[in-house]
């Protein structure tokens, strides 16, 4: 199964995944570029889909709903055609790391966002993720869990057809 972890800046995407690879070294991460437009987004995540439909064992770090949440912020556009192609992915965990508005505040590192988007941004993400296509999906709380107790609570649902 492929794992696309999703979440907004600071809340612990990248110490997961890092953490999960330590578990599960068998996994390849890949990683979206920034699109500079709908069209070249559109193409990427068309792209993307196809990957993560022909292989196993990829860690999507960032993706579909990461476009939801940042084109509109930044690029004034919302992407319409990803609800389609979330229906499209097979074989892949959709896994939203969270965590609460004060501690994604106190690990902010000044890159990307600013820290008064915060706020927004989280809320987007957990919204994006209800109202999402995909059928297998998990959220993975960092609030209280360190990374390596993160990536084994997600370690724990690997294997799993349905969620």
């Amino acid at each position: 199964m492929n794992i696309l972890v999703e979440g907004c800046d600071n809340t612990g995407k990248t110490a997961l995944i890092n953490e999960f690879l330590k578990i599960n070294p068998q996994y390849t991460v890949i990683k979206c570029n920034a699109p500079k437009d709908m069209e070249s987004a559109r193409v990427q995540y068309v792209n993307i889909v196809d990957k993560l439909n022909d292989s196993d064992n990829l860690i999507l770090d960032r993706g579909m709903l990461s476009e939801c949440v940042y084109a509109p912020i930044f690029r004034g556009y919302f992407p319409e055609y990803m609800r389609e192609l979330e229906k499209s992915i097979e074989n892949t965990l959709l896994v939203l790391v969270s965590c609460d508005e004060d501690v994604a505040t106190k690990r902010y590192d000044g890159l990307f966002i600013e820290e008064t988007h915060i706020p927004k941004i989280l809320a987007d993400f957990r919204e994006q993720f209800r109202v999402c296509n995909y059928k297998d999906k998990i959220t993975v709380d960092t609030t209280n869990r360190t990374p390596i107790q993160a990536a084994k609570f997600l370690d724990s649902f690997m294997g799993y057809n349905e969620i």
